[in-house]
C-alpha cells in the first residue's frame, strides 16, 4: 500500500491548494528552513489517516481544548481538507478525503471531520468508511489485537520530532513495553489484564450493591417487626367484636371511605355557602342604610362637579392673562430669529468655499515642491509643465516659478561641472601619483647603482647617475603646479555650485515656504470665522427652540378654554372671557363660594362609598345565583335561601355521623388484616437475607480469583515477548551500530523487570568488548541530543521492518538527523537505501524532511538508482510554503541494486 498523491487545503501551515503527486516514487524528500510546513506535511499524512494529531492531544490541557490548530490561521472561511490516494498491491486505487467540520461559533477544530472514502469506484462515508478504513490499513488476522491504529502507526510508520525525543526521555517503562507488545501482537493480553480489572471493580460494585441490599433489608425487617409490636394490642382489643367485624368486613371499605370523602366535600361547599349568605345579609343590610343619603348626595355631586370646571377655567384664563405679555414678547422675536437664520446659511456656505479655495491653494503649493523619490531633473521638468500648462494663477506666483526653474538649473549644471572636474582630477591624480611613483623608482634606482651607463627605463646609452637624478627632479617639479591649477579649477567650481544652491534653497523658501505661511494664516482666519458664525448660529437656535416651545405651551392653554391665541385681539378676547367665566361661577356658588370643596369631597365620598355597598350586595347575590329586580325582591330571595341551607347542613350531620361509625368497624378489620400481611412479609424478608447472604459469598470467592488470574497475566506477556523481543533487538543493534556516534558506549541493551505486576522496558547502553567486564549506563542521562535521536531511529526502524500487522508501506521521518554528524547522516542514508526493499520483495516508500542541505544533497545523491520526489520550500506566505517540486528519474544500471548492496557491506 504505497502513497501516490497527496491534498491540503486550508491545513496547518497550507493555505491555497497544494498537490503533490509520488508518480510511483520510492523516496520523498522535502528540504527547506525551519518553519515554512515541512511539519505540516506529515500532519497532513496523520490527520488524514487517523483523524487526530497526537503531538497536541496526548495531554488533554484547558489550553488546547480553547484554540483552533487544525486549520490555517489566514484561511479560516475556508474548511480544513486532506486527501490521501493509495495504490493498493492488488492495483486497487483508494482515495481517503478528510474534511474538518468545526463551525465557527466551535472553541476548537479537534475531533471534529468526517471521512469519505472511494475503493475502486466505490464510496463509503461516515462509520462504513472508518470501519472500511481500518480494514485496508490493518491485516485480517492482526484486527482484533490493533484496535488503535493510530498509536501503531506513530511506532512504524510516522516518526516526529518529539517522539524521537520523547522516546526516551518522556515516555514511561511500562508505555515502552506495552508499544513493543502491541507490534508482537500480545498487547491484548494486557488488555485482558484491564478487562480483569474492569470486571474485578463490577463484581465490587455488585457486592456493595448486595451488602447495600442486605443493609436496607435488614432495616426493612426492623421496621416491620416494629410495626408488628405496635398492631398487636389493636389487634387483641379488637377480637372480643368478632361478629360485628365479620359483618363490617363484607363491606368495601374503600368504598365507604369515597362516600365519607363525598360527604367531606358538601360539608365544605355547605360552608363557602354559608359564608356567601352571610356576606350577602351584611351588604343588604349596609345598602338599606346608606340608600336615603345617595340619592340626596347624587344631586349635589353633579352642581360641585361644574362648579369644579368652572373654577379650573378661571384659573387658566387668569394665568394666560399674567403671561400676555411676555407671549407677545416671545412671538416678535421668533419672527427676527427666523429672518436671521435665513441670512446667516448663505453666509456661512461663502466661508466654506472660500476656505476651501485656501486649502487647495495650500494643496497645490505643496504638490509642486520636490518629493524624496523625484530627482532634480524630475522636478525641473515638472516645473517647467506646470508654468507652461497655465495652472499658476495665484499672486506672483509664476514669476517665481521662472526664478526657481532658473535657480535649478544653475544647481543641476554647477552639479554635473564639479562631477565632471572631480572625475578628471581623480583621472590626473591617478597618472601623476603612477608617474610620481616610477620617478620615485628610478631615482631609488640611481643611488643604489652609482655606476650607470643606459637608462633603465627607456634602455638610452650614454646616461649617468647624475643624469637620471637631474631629470627625475625636473620632471618632478613639473607634476606640482598641474595638480594646484586642478585644485583650484575644482574649488572655484565648488563655491559656483554652494552659491547655487543658496540661490535654489533662498527661492525655495521664497515661493513655498512664504505662500505656504500666507494661505494657511488665511485659511485659519476663515476657520476662525466659520467657527464664530456656527456659534451664533448655534445659540439662535437655541433660542428659537426655547421660544417655540414657549409658544406652544401657551397655545395649547388658551385651546383647552376654547381661544385660538393668533389675533391681534387676544387681550380683549382673554378679558372677555374671564368675566362670563366668573359670573358662572359666582351664580353657580350661590352663598358656598367659601367651604364648597369641602363640601364637595364629603358628597364624593358618602356616593362612592353608596356604589361600592351595591355593587358588593349585587355580586353576592350573583354568588348565590340570586336574580333580584329591586331591594325588597332582594331581602325575600336571601331569606329563602337562608332556610333551604339550614334544612341542607341538618340531613349532612345525620349522614356523617351514619358513615362515621361505619368506617369506624372497617378500620378495624383492617388492622386485623394488615396485621396478617406484616406477618406474612416478615417470613418473606427473612427468605431474601438468607439468598443475599449466599450471593455476597459466591461474589467475594469470584473477586478472589480473578485477583489471582489478572497477578499472572504480566508473567505471561512476558514469556511470550522473550522470544520476538531478542529478534527485534537484535534488529535495533544492527542499526544503533550504524548510527551511532558515541566514542565509547557502542553496544545496546535491555532488561524487562516486572515492577507491582507490571512489565517494564528498560534501554541500556555498554561500554566495553564482549567477554569483558562491561560498563553500563542509561544513555537517557548521558547521551546528547542527537545520540538519543540514534537509539530512537533505531527503535523505530526496527520497529517498521519487523512490523506485521498493516500493508502500508510508507516509513516517514520528520527531520531525523538533528544534531547528527556527517559520518552517521551518511551510514543513515545508506541503511535506509537497504531498507527500500523489504524480505518479502516488496517495496517501501520513505518520506524524509530536512533542513539540513549537507543530508539534503547526500540523499539525492546516495537515491539516484531509485524514483525520488523533491518538495524544495523556498518560502512561506499567507497563502502558504512556496515551493518547488519534481520527480527526479532513476539512473539506468545493468548492476542489480541487491547486488551493488551487496558488493558495498563486503
Amino acid at each position: 500500500m504505497r502513497l501516490q498523491a497527496i491534498e491540503v487545503v486550508a491545513f496547518r501551515g497550507f493555505g491555497e491548494p497544494f498537490r503533490f503527486e509520488f508518480d510511483d516514487a520510492d523516496v520523498l524528500v522535502l528540504y527547506g528552513p525551519n518553519g515554512h510546513g515541512k511539519t505540516s506535511f506529515f500532519d497532513a499524512i496523520e490527520w488524514g489517516l487517523t483523524g487526530r494529531l497526537f503531538r497536541y492531544e496526548e495531554e488533554a490541557t484547558a489550553e488546547r481544548k480553547q484554540y483552533r490548530y487544525v486549520g490555517n490561521q489566514f484561511h479560516r472561511q475556508t474548511q480544513p481538507r486532506v486527501r490521501l490516494e493509495f495504490r493498493m498491491e492488488d492495483g486497487r486505487e483508494v482515495v481517503l478525503t478528510r474534511t474538518n467540520t468545526a463551525k465557527a461559533s466551535d472553541v476548537t477544530d479537534a475531533e471534529k471531520c468526517v471521512l469519505q472514502l472511494t475503493v475502486s469506484g466505490v464510496d463509503y462515508e461516515g462509520h462504513e468508511a472508518q470501519a472500511m478504513l481500518h480494514g485496508l490499513l490493518v491485516h485480517a488476522d492482526w484486527q482484533a489485537t490493533m484496535p488503535d491504529v493510530g498509536k501503531g502507526l506513530f511506532l512504524t510508520h510516522l516518526l516526529s520530532q518529539e517522539r524521537m525525543s520523547r522516546f526516551l526521555r518522556g515516555m514511561k517503562e511500562s508505555e515502552r513495553y506495552e508499544s513493543v507488545s502491541l507490534m508482537f501482537g500480545t498487547e491484548h493480553f494486557n488488555r485482558y489484564s484491564q478487562v480483569f480489572q474492569e470486571a474485578k471493580k463490577t463484581l465490587r460494585r455488585r457486592l456493595d450493591e448486595v451488602e447495600q441490599e442486605r443493609k436496607t433489608l435488614r432495616s426493612q425487617q426492623d421496621v416491620l417487626n416494629q410495626q408488628l409490636a405496635d398492631l398487636a394490642p389493636q389487634v387483641q382489643s379488637i377480637l372480643p367484636d368478632q361478629s360485628q367485624l365479620l359483618v363490617a368486613g363484607e363491606l368495601p371499605l374503600q368504598q365507604v371511605r369515597s362516600d365519607f370523602q363525598i360527604l367531606q366535600c358538601e360539608r365544605d361547599e355547605l360552608q363557602h355557602t354559608q359564608h356567601r349568605l352571610t356576606r350577602a345579609r351584611h351588604f343588604l343590610n349596609e345598602w338599606q342604610e346608606h340608600q336615603p343619603a345617595y340619592e340626596t348626595n347624587l344631586q349635589r355631586l353633579q352642581r360641585f362637579t361644574s362648579m369644579e370646571t368652572l373654577d379650573d377655567r378661571v384659573r387658566k384664563l387668569s394665568w394666560l392673562q399674567l403671561w400676555v405679555d411676555e407671549y407677545e414678547k416671545n412671538v416678535r422675536r421668533h419672527g427676527e430669529l427666523t429672518e436671521l437664520h435665513a441670512t446667516r446659511e448663505p453666509e456661512l456656505n461663502a466661508l466654506h468655499v472660500r476656505k476651501q479655495d485656501a486649502e487647495g491653494i495650500v494643496n497645490w503649493i505643496r504638490h509642486t515642491g520636490p518629493s524624496k523619490q523625484e530627482s532634480q531633473e524630475d522636478w525641473l521638468q515638472r516645473l517647467k509643465t506646470v508654468v507652461k500648462d497655465g495652472t499658476v494663477t495665484v499672486l506672483d506666483l509664476k514669476s517665481r516659478l521662472y526664478d526657481l526653474i532658473d535657480a535649478l538649473t544653475r544647481t543641476m549644471q554647477g552639479a554635473k561641472l564639479t562631477e565632471l572636474l572631480i572625475e578628471k582630477r581623480q583621472a590626473t591624480q591617478q597618472a601623476q601619483e603612477s608617474y610620481y611613483e616610477l620617478l620615485t623608482s628610478l631615482t631609488n634606482f640611481a643611488q643604489e647603482h652609482r655606476e650607470v651607463t643606459d637608462c633603465p627605463a627607456c634602455g638610452t646609452t650614454g646616461i649617468t647617475t647624475d643624469h637620471l637624478l637631474r631629470h627625475v627632479q625636473a620632471q618632478k617639479q613639473q607634476i606640482t603646479p598641474e595638480v594646484l591649477r586642478d585644485q583650484e579649477r575644482l574649488a572655484q567650481v565648488q563655491g559656483e555650485w554652494e552659491a547655487a544652491q543658496r540661490d535654489l534653497t533662498a527661492c525655495y523658501e521664497g515661493l513655498y515656504l512664504d505662500a505656504v505661511k500666507v494661505w494657511k494664516d488665511k485659511e485659519r482666519h476663515l476657520h476662525e470665522a466659520i467657527s464664530g458664525l456656527k456659534q451664533t448660529l448655534q445659540q439662535e437656535r437655541a433660542e428659537l427652540a426655547d421660544i417655540e416651545k414657549s409658544l406652544h405651551d401657551y397655545q395649547t392653554r388658551a385651546q383647552s378654554v376654547g381661544l385660538q391665541a393668533t389675533g391681534s385681539q387676544l387681550r380683549a378676547e382673554l378679558a372677555q372671557l374671564a368675566r362670563q367665566t366668573q359670573q358662572e361661577w359666582d351664580e353657580l356658588a350661590a352663598g358656598e363660594a367659601t367651604a364648597w370643596r369641602e363640601s364637595f369631597e364629603t358628597c364624593k365620598r358618602t356616593v362612592q362609598r353608596a356604589k361600592e355597598v351595591r355593587l358588593a350586595l349585587h355580586e353576592s347575590l350573583q354568588a348565590l345565583s340570586l336574580q333580584a329586580k329591586d331591594l325588597a325582591d332582594a331581602a325575600t330571595l336571601l331569606h329563602t335561601a337562608e332556610q333551604e341551607h339550614r334544612a341542607r347542613e341538618s340531613e349532612l350531620s345525620t349522614r356523617e355521623s351514619q358513615l362515621q361509625r361505619l368506617l369506624q368497624l372497617l378500620e378495624g378489620a383492617s388492622v386485623v388484616s394488615r396485621y396478617q400481611t406484616l406477618q406474612q412479609q416478615a417470613v418473606a424478608g427473612a427468605a431474601e437475607l438468607t439468598q443475599l447472604d449466599q450471593r455476597a459469598t459466591e461474589l467475594t470467592e469470584r473477586i478472589e480469583l480473578l485477583t489471582t488470574v489478572r497477578k499472572k497475566i504480566p508473567e505471561a506477556v512476558a514469556k511470550l515477548n522473550s522470544e520476538v523481543m531478542d529478534d527485534l533487538f537484535e534488529t535495533m543493534r544492527s542499526i544503533f551500530v550504524k548510527i551511532n556516534s558515541h566514542p565509547r558506549f557502542r553496544q545496546l541493551a535491555y532488561d524487562t523487570t516486572k515492577k507491582r505486576d507490571i512489565n517494564h522496558l528498560f534501554l541500556t547502553v555498554l561500554a566495553g568488548l564482549e567477554g569483558e567486564e562491561q560498563v553500563e549506563a542509561n544513555p537517557s542521562y548521558i547521551f546528547s541530543a542527537a545520540q538519543i535521536n540514534a537509539v530512537a531511529l533505531s527503535f523505530f526502524l526496527a520497529m517498521a521492518l519487523r512490523q506485521q500487522w498493516s500493508p502500508l508501506q510508507v516509513i516517514a521521518l520528520d527531520d531525523p538527523v538533528q544534531s547528527m554528524d556527517d559520518l552517521n547522516v551518511m551510514a543513515l542514508i545508506d541503511l535506509m537505501r537497504t531498507l527500500l526493499l523489504d524480505q518479502q520483495g516488496g517495496r517501501r516508500q520513505f518520506i524524509i524532511s530536512t533542513h539540513d542541505s549537507t543530508f539534503y544533497e547526500l540523499m539525492l545523491k546516495k537515491f539516484r538508482f531509485f524514483r525520488v520526489g523533491v518538495i524544495e520550500y523556498e518560502g512561506y506566505s499567507e497563502k502558504g510554503p512556496l515551493t518547488y517540486r519534481d520527480i527526479r528519474e532513476p539512473l539506468t544500471s545493468d548492476i542489480d541494486l541487491s547486488t551493488v548492496e551487496w558488493k558495498e557491506r563486503a
